[in-house]
């Protein structure tokens, strides 16, 4: 009789294989967070240089087309090439929300209001075979955050549904309050409980292949050819959406059309903003006003638009030779006007040096960044304002108008 035992171990590895899977995921989010970041720094930097060319082309085209007789050939060209202008600030603008450099004046913002603004600009240009339907039901909910962001966002989803839709279909946009009672998981980022505003974004379009679906977030990554679009718009979304606290589900069959929905986390309770009135621009009255900018071009620009104002200026290239000539006559000045990234001194701190020689007169202080970084430095060296690049003449004489009223 043949004795012979055989001894079988076994071990339960799925928790090990769960807890394996889930390194990998967190291990890939790590590496897609490097990558954006990455990206986003590049971007800010190509965009804030930009920022400053495009300043100078927007400034003298807007004197140029002042200057230019009513329903001439030249007025316009000068026209169009405005449009043209206005156009690449808007993507400028886009990159610089995308890399988290850019729109950030902070505040409690009725999200219905936003929405509702976006679909009807939206609506006046739907193709012909398209249907909007939407049901707004947020009411007074709000977001901390900035509206152009809200704007960009909604219009972003709107579009992208759109060009998903070349034979026409149904676009349908929902806004309502919900409560997350657990933790959860999305395709897009993890949702923690609390209450949030939710917007979806449905079109009966093509849906998104599998294959994209991966990398439709990646900045510049489009399947449209270079005439039809950049590939910063669901980019610039995802960015939006997680600067806000946010996430993002994603729900397509291909054929069957695809459905967006954004969480953002409620901020408060805020009532819709009563419209501007328009006014004349304020004027100055010979004051005299120091400029100080690193970009001789923007200094320029900015000496020919104040003095058209009725202001009297005088502008410096180097913030070293600002301070010299602050510090050789104090009392020559009523205002500073000065951009931040400067190679010498940066703006924050020629303000502070200016502060300690004359105390009360009124600093502005302008930059192609924006972010609650600057905004606290700006605060903490006593700046009145912050103008973000490029500007034009009503930013600036509404500017002046305010701080030295």
């Amino acid at each position: 009789m043949d004795s012979r035992m055989v001894l079988i171990a076994c071990e339960d590895i799925s928790e090990s294989k769960l807890l394996d899977a889930e390194k990998e995921r967190l291990e890939a989010q790590l590496r897609q967070s490097q990558k954006m970041e990455a990206i986003g720094a590049l971007a800010a930097r190509v965009a804030h240089d930009f920022n400053n060319i495009l300043g100078a082309i927007l400034g003298y085209g807007e004197l140029a087309k002042t200057a230019a007789p009513e329903g001439s050939v030249v007025r316009r060209y000068l026209e169009n090439m405005m449009r043209a202008g206005g156009r690449g600030k808007a993507l400028v603008e886009r990159i610089l929300v995308f890399s988290r450099s850019g729109l950030c004046d902070r505040g409690p913002i009725n999200v219905h209001a936003v929405i509702e603004e976006a679909l009807e600009l939206l609506a006046g240009s739907l193709a012909q075979g398209v249907r909007l339907e939407r049901r707004l039901e947020a009411g007074s909910a709000a977001v901390i955050g900035d509206a152009t962001q809200l704007h960009q966002l909604a219009m972003n989803l709107c579009t992208n549904a759109l060009q998903a839709m070349e034979n026409g279909g149904v676009l349908e946009v929902t806004l309502d309050r919900t409560d997350v009672v657990q933790r959860c998981r999305l395709s897009h980022g993890d949702l923690a409980s609390g209450v949030y505003v939710r917007l979806c974004v449905t079109d009966t379009g093509s849906g998104i292949p599998p294959h994209v679906l991966d990398r439709m977030f990646d900045p510049f990554f489009t399947t449209k050819s270079a005439a039809e679009g950049t590939g910063l718009g669901l980019s610039l979304v995802h960015g939006i959406v997680t600067d806000l606290g946010g996430a993002i589900d994603v729900r397509t069959a291909v054929g069957r059309g695809t459905t967006f929905t954004i969480w953002l986390p409620i901020g408060g309770e805020a009532t819709v903003p009563s419209a501007e009135i328009a006014t004349e621009v304020p004027r100055g009255r010979g004051q005299s006003v120091m400029i100080v900018d690193d970009e001789r071009l923007l200094v320029a620009l900015a000496e020919e638009v104040l003095t058209e104002l009725g202001y009297e200026t005088v502008g410096f290239s180097s913030s070293m030779a600002a301070l010299e000539a602050f510090r050789a006559a104090p009392q020559r000045f009523d205002i500073v006007v000065t951009d931040e990234t400067m190679p010498e001194l940066i703006g924050t701190d020629l303000a502070r040096e200016i502060r300690l020689l004359r105390p009360d007169i009124p600093i502005v202080l302008t930059s192609g960044y924006s972010g609650a970084p600057l905004h606290e430095r700006a605060r903490t060296a006593a700046i009145q304002e912050v103008l973000r690049k490029p500007l034009q003449s009503k930013d600036l004489a509404e500017c002046f108008g305010r701080v030295l009223r």
